[in-house]
C-alpha cells in the first residue's frame, strides 16, 4: 500500500513531491513515536517520584520509630537504675532494721535487768516504810513507827541542804502528791513520798539539785538512796502538816500493820 501511494505519487508529482511526503511521514511518526516515548518517561518518571516520596515517608516513620525505641529504652535505663538504687536503699534499711532489732533486744533486756532492780528497791523500801529503813539509811531513820529522822538524821539533811531543795521543789513535789494521793490517808501519803523520793527521785527534785545531792553522795561514799529516803520523810512530814493530818495517823491508817512482814536487810 505504501510503495502504491509512493508510486502514485511519482508518477503524479513527481519524485520531490514523493519524497517530501514520505519524509513529512516520517516527522509524524517519529514525533508520535518521540511524544509516546515521552508521555511513558513522564509517568515513569511521577510513578518513581511517587515511589520516592512513599519511600521517603516510610524512612521518616522508621526514623521515628527508631526515635522512640530509643527514648523507650532509655526510659527503661532510667527504671531500672531506680529499681537499683531503691534495692540498694531497701538493703539499708534491712541492715538499720536488724541493727535497730538488736539494739531493741539489748534494751529489753537492760530493762528487764533494771526492772528486777527497781522490784528490790520498791521492796526494800516498802520494807522500811513498814519495818524502818534500809541499809542504805541505817542511822538517818528511826526504826519505831511512824519512822522519822534521827539526830543523825537532822544533821546530815541540814548538810546537804534538804530543806532548801525541797523547799526550791515544792510546787512540783505537791502538784505529784495531790495528783496522785491526795489528802486522804496518812499511810498513803507516807508511802508514795518515801517511795518517789528514793526510787524515783527526778520526778521530785530537777536536775541542779539532784546533781547537788549525787554530788554529796560521791563525797561520802554512800549511795543516793541514803539522802532521798531520808527526804521522802521530811516531805511526809511537810505534806501531813499542809493537810492538817497528825503523825499518827500513818499508824491507824497502815492497812498491813496487823500483818507485817519485814524483809531482812
Amino acid at each position: 500500500m505504501e510503495e502504491w501511494i509512493i508510486s502514485w505519487l511519482n508518477h503524479t508529482f513527481g519524485v520531490t513531491v514523493a519524497a517530501t511526503v514520505v519524509i513529512i511521514g516520517l516527522a509524524l511518526w517519529l514525533t508520535h513515536y518521540v511524544t509516546k516515548k515521552v508521555t511513558e518517561i513522564r509517568g515513569s518518571n511521577s510513578s518513581l517520584s511517587a515511589t520516592s516520596e512513599t519511600i521517603k515517608n516510610d524512612f521518616n516513620e522508621i526514623r521515628k520509630d527508631i526515635s522512640y525505641l530509643k527514648g523507650s529504652v532509655e526510659q527503661g535505663e532510667k527504671v531500672l537504675n531506680e529499681i537499683r538504687q531503691d534495692v540498694n536503699s531497701l538493703k539499708v534499711d534491712v541492715g538499720a532494721l536488724k541493727v535497730d532489732v538488736n539494739n531493741l533486744k539489748s534494751e529489753m533486756g537492760c530493762l528487764k535487768s533494771e526492772s528486777g532492780d527497781t522490784k528490790r528497791k520498791i521492796d526494800h523500801v516498802m520494807n522500811a516504810i513498814s519495818c524502818g529503813p534500809t541499809s542504805s539509811a541505817v542511822g538517818l531513820i528511826q526504826s519505831h513507827s511512824p519512822i522519822s529522822l534521827t539526830e543523825e538524821g537532822k544533821n546530815v539533811a541540814r548538810k546537804i541542804n534538804a530543806e532548801e531543795i525541797i523547799d526550791k521543789c515544792w510546787r512540783t513535789i505537791k502538784g505529784l502528791i495531790d495528783e496522785n494521793v491526795g489528802c486522804n490517808s496518812a499511810y498513803d501519803i507516807q508511802k508514795y513520798c518515801i517511795e518517789t523520793s528514793a526510787i524515783f527521785p527526778e520526778k521530785f527534785y530537777d536536775e541542779e539539785s539532784l546533781n547537788s545531792l549525787k554530788d554529796h553522795a560521791y563525797n561520802a561514799g554512800v549511795q543516793l538512796s541514803r539522802y532521798t529516803e531520808m527526804m521522802g520523810i521530811i516531805i511526809r512530814d511537810r505534806y501531813l502538816k499542809e493537810c492538817d493530818i497528825a503523825i499518827d495517823e500513818v499508824d491507824k491508817t497502815d492497812p498491813s500493820k496487823s500483818n507485817i512482814n519485814c524483809l531482812p536487810e
